[in-house]
């Protein structure tokens, strides 16, 4: 079995959207609230479409992190960091089947999700001022054959943390012992047991790690963020830089502009991003030496954050791409975002 992890890249659930989406069907809900929708947030609005077009192919991991490419899911949660997040708690839960044929027992699926949650945000429905968590999940094959089989699932969070929607695909493909049940009719007893044991369990962990990942940024301490900028998970990194951009964590300033490094281009993106919401004018020649030879989406990231760090030589920078940088498509960018901004007095 493979695991495929993202933020905010829209190609996976579009896409799996389409496969249920065609037949025209609605999931049913069991809520213990009312659920608020919450908008995607996102850093990686600059994130070329290969991106997402890596997480439509089986075998490709959409993190380039080394070690999570190899081993997929994360290890289990330590005693040390499975604690109950008393900043994060809970006031209602909704889950919903968005596939075009529901093949599963919701009931079973809202217990596994239900027991996965209180045990990283504690009961669920005692804060009355808590998050609302909305779950949706998706069994679809992506080829015509059959061959692959694939469960998304994607929780969205709403206020009063903030809004913010995390995304996990977990596959398993024929060479993963998948069932022949399952090319015939996933709805048989045979391939819905085996999507409940091999896939739903990997796929809810790492979704509630990650909600909970997501929560707990939003009011961690300094060097908490600066601690998880670090992380072996390039999703984690991602996260911690939009929340240090978010929050004006200037301090974290010299965290970030290490974050340009990074491997992951996820991860470069966000702390692009967050460098420019910090006007961090100490990380100007560090951004435009990353921009240096690099691809469109992260030239265009750092045009916008060079302008956003609102310095005269920072947009020097970018005036200069509008005129003479050798991709037309940074040029016309370039224009465009300096067209749209007043320069400084």
């Amino acid at each position: 079995m493979r695991h495929y992890a993202s933020v905010a890249c829209c190609g996976l659930w579009v896409l799996a959207l389409a496969c249920a989406c065609n037949e025209g069907k609605e999931g049913s809900v069991l809520s213990t609230g009312q659920v608020k929708q919450a908008a995607t947030e996102s850093a990686a609005e600059a994130v070329p479409g290969d991106k997402a077009e890596a997480l439509a192919t089986p075998g490709t991991a959409s993190s380039t992190d080394p070690t999570q490419a190899a081993q997929g899911a994360k290890p289990a949660p330590t005693a040390e960091n499975n604690q109950p997040s008393a900043t994060c708690a809970i006031h209602s839960l909704a889950l919903e089947d968005v596939s075009s044929d529901r093949v599963l027992d919701q009931a079973e699926v809202h217990a596994m999700l239900a027991q996965r949650l209180e045990t990283r945000f504690g009961s669920v429905g005692s804060a009355q001022d808590g998050l609302t968590v909305k779950v949706e999940y998706l069994v679809y094959r992506r080829d015509s054959e059959g061959d692959s089989l694939y469960l998304g699932a994607r929780a969205l969070i709403s206020k009063p943390v903030k809004e913010v929607e995390v995304r996990w695909e977990a596959s398993a493909s024929a060479e993963a012992a998948t069932p022949g049940e399952c090319k015939e009719n996933l709805a048989s007893p045979a391939c819905s047991a085996f999507i409940l044991r091999t896939l739903m369990p990997g796929a809810l962990d790492q979704l509630v790690l990650r909600t909970h990942a997501a929560c707990s940024l939003e009011t961690a301490p300094v060097d908490e963020v600066r601690r998880v900028l670090g992380s072996p998970d390039a999703w984690e990194r991602a996260q911690a830089a939009k929340a240090s951009g978010e929050r004006g964590l200037k301090e974290l300033a010299n965290d970030l502009t290490e974050r340009l490094k990074d491997k992951d281009e996820l991860v470069v993106v966000s702390a692009i991003a967050a460098l420019g919401r910090l006007e961090a004018a100490s990380a100007v020649d560090a951004l435009v030496a990353r921009a240096q030879g690099a691809a469109s989406p992260i030239v265009a990231a750092v045009a916008v954050a060079l302008l956003d760090i609102g310095t005269s030589r920072s947009r020097s920078y970018v005036e200069e791409w509008a005129k003479n940088h050798p991709l037309p498509e940074i040029r016309e960018r370039c224009s465009q975002l300096l067209s749209s901004r007043v320069r400084e007095p």
